[in-house]
């Protein structure tokens, strides 16, 4: 396996920014470049970095980090830095002793079983995962089109009387005797009372008009539902209570919900199939293994918990 070109781009410009750093990485062009696992990608002190530690540590991260790394020659930078500090930190420890150490060395076995296991699993992944997948993103298609949806917006006029400059009853009030001489106003008079009434600021720039899609989290959760539940162009709402006080709403306009195209969402549901295979032929591996025999010695825990207990603070 050979790096990428991309890689290959941010490792040639690679200069390490460390106060620690003396050796950069010579830029490309400086040395024949050496594409294999073992060629060396920085060198300072007792360490080395290679290719085949950039991709291995590259592979803890999931998909969208890998590529901001990858991609980037100050995180990758920043990579090689992490994996020089400490595998110089590493090679100044008495190795005898750790070697020595049972629970240093079952810490290695972890780590080992976490690496080889998850090179097994992707292995399972690719032998397993098989399918007519451009069926069955259309099949999830079909059978989940309410899913697919373009949400409903309506466009509102509001107008607001703010419960911070007056008591909540006095707001009540006087939202009340609006919403009764605006009933059945058309919109030009009702964007004169906004422009004279509201206390909403904004309303110097946009006349109290706001755009309000049906799943917006950018809304007010009763301001959303007092304007999603206007059905007929100039409908007047009830006054309406939020946290800024009392909202009169007019519905301007609205465009209703359309289901969006199998195109527009085709690279989106095959990836969710795709990952949803992945998933299940993990989940059937791992429920393979479980079949074998379980033997269990819980009393050889016994110290350890005990331990574990009295170290731990007295409940108040």
């Amino acid at each position: 396996m050979t790096l990428s070109p991309l890689l290959l781009a941010a490792v040639g410009g690679l200069a390490l920014s460390s106060a620690h750093a003396q050796t950069p990485v010579p830029a490309a062009g400086e040395a024949e470049p050496c594409h294999q696992m073992h060629c060396v990608v920085a060198r300072r002190g007792t360490a080395e970095v290679t290719v085949a530690d950039i991709l291995a540590k590259s592979r803890t991260l999931d998909e969208r980090q890998r590529g901001a790394v990858l991609s980037d020659p100050r995180n990758l930078n920043q990579m090689v830095e992490n994996i020089l500090i400490m595998r110089q930190i590493a090679n100044a420890a008495d190795q005898d002793k750790a070697a020595a150490d049972p629970v240093v060395q079952a810490s290695m076995a972890l780590a080992r079983d976490e690496v080889i296991g998850l090179y097994q699993l992707d292995h399972i992944r690719a032998t397993r995962v098989q399918g007519d997948f451009e069926r069955l993103a259309r099949e999830n298609y079909q059978a989940n089109k309410d899913a697919f949806k373009s949400p409903r917006e309506v466009r509102v006029r509001h107008l607001l009387i703010a419960s911070s400059k007056r008591s909540d009853a006095e707001a009540l009030a006087l939202a009340e005797k609006l919403a009764a001489e605006l009933q059945g106003a058309d919109d030009e008079r009702f964007a004169s009372a906004v422009m004279e009434h509201s206390d909403d600021p904004s309303k110097s720039n946009n006349g109290g008009i706001y755009n309000v899609p049906e799943n917006s989290s950018e809304f007010d959760p009763q301001f959303l539902q007092g304007a999603i539940s206007l059905t007929v162009k100039g409908q007047l709402s009830k006054p309406i209570k939020t946290a800024f006080g009392y909202h009169l709403i007019r519905l301007l306009d609205q465009r209703a919900s359309v289901p969006v195209p199998f195109e527009e969402v085709h690279s989106m549901i095959l990836d969710k199939v795709k990952q949803e295979a992945r998933r299940k032929a993990v989940m059937e591996y791992r429920a393979e293994l479980s079949t074998a025999e379980l033997e269990f010695f819980p009393r050889n825990l016994e110290k350890l918990m005990s331990e574990a207990g009295a170290r731990e603070p007295a409940a108040k």
